[in-house]
């Protein structure tokens, strides 16, 4: 749920999502499960028109107006990023994200 802080009724977003704005504030990011969308905001708005009962599944997010597949092409170590860590640029084309690896004792060698 989406509460706006002038008051006004509150918008249902989705049950289990992520989204976040550019700083142009032009468009808003969404991702649902494996799908992520860029959508376009109408100006003044801050979403888009959702369903009734919100996002529940990725399916819902192809009903939205303007919305465009968002990071699901490219090599493929960038199709599924971590939205959780991701920082958004002024433009669709510029993001910046979080990959994490860890090195462990891969050679099985006792560590006293």
């Amino acid at each position: 749920m989406a509460y706006p802080t002038g008051g006004g009724t509150p918008v249902r977003v989705c049950g289990n999502c992520w989204v976040g704005w550019p700083r142009d504030q032009k468009s808003i990011y969404i991702a649902v499960g494996t799908k992520s969308y860029r959508v376009a905001l109408p100006p003044g708005k801050m979403f888009p028109d959702f369903p009734a009962g919100g996002l529940q599944s990725e399916a819902d997010l192809n009903v939205i107006a303007n919305a465009q597949p968002f990071a699901s092409s490219g090599p493929e170590s960038m199709r599924v990023l971590n939205f959780e860590s991701i920082a958004l640029g002024a433009d669709p084309s510029t993001y910046a994200f979080v990959k994490e690896s860890a090195h462990r004792n891969l050679y099985q060698i006792p560590i006293p």
